[in-house]
């Protein structure tokens, strides 16, 4: 979820599907404190190899690209600004002005070793989790659990019960959840993460 009105919207489209059956809401406590930086760098480098793919398969199809030509396009981020930068929103496209994994995993590295914070007049550095009320803070956090669910689904899509459940409860369509934060119809909860599944 990237706002409340999307668990509105997903509630009231599906409510009489789901009505009386029974929801259970999970909190991950210290979440923040407790990601790990190995975690923060994997689950980035996974986002990039999932953007990628998916801008490169518009493109090769766009473009009528080989795969090999399509290998030389980059991830071109891009921000945009409401009124008085307020609303910035996030958009993506791929492009040959754009930059390489390396540079983004640089980029990175950067905001995850160079993360500090101040107690008492002493600066520290954070050696593990991130720094709650820091401005990259929420978007690795949030990044690091959809990084963990989808590890959790790619172990579990083998296994004939899960998947069984998985199909029974709409393919875990009615899963919402906004950082640390999830609600879920209580059969669902059963086929996903827990709080150790996260590695919290």
């Amino acid at each position: 979820l990237t706002k409340t009105g999307t668990l509105v919207k997903g509630l009231r489209e599906n409510c009489l599907r789901l009505a009386g059956t029974t929801w259970v809401c999970t909190d991950f406590s210290q979440c923040y404190p407790n990601v790990k930086h190995d975690d923060l760098r994997n689950s980035a480098a996974w986002a990039w190899n999932v953007l990628w793919k998916y801008f490169a398969d518009l493109q090769k199809a766009k473009r009528n690209l080989t795969d090999e030509e399509a290998r030389e396009y980059k991830i071109r981020p891009h921000m945009v600004y409401g009124r008085n930068y307020s609303g910035i929103s996030h958009l993506f496209g791929l492009d040959d002005e754009g930059i390489t994994k390396q540079l983004f995993m640089e980029m990175v590295n950067l905001v995850i070793d160079q993360n500090y914070f101040e107690s008492n007049g002493k600066y520290f550095r954070q050696a593990e989790g991130v720094t709650i009320g820091g401005v990259a803070s929420a978007s690795f956090t949030n990044l690091v659990l959809a990084w963990k669910e989808w590890l959790h689904v790619e172990s579990k899509m083998l296994d004939p019960v899960w998947a069984n459940g998985a199909r029974n409860f709409f393919g875990l369509k009615h899963v919402y959840r906004y950082m640390d934060d999830r609600l879920s119809h209580k059969e669902v909860a059963d086929l996903l993460p827990d709080e150790a599944g996260y590695g919290m």
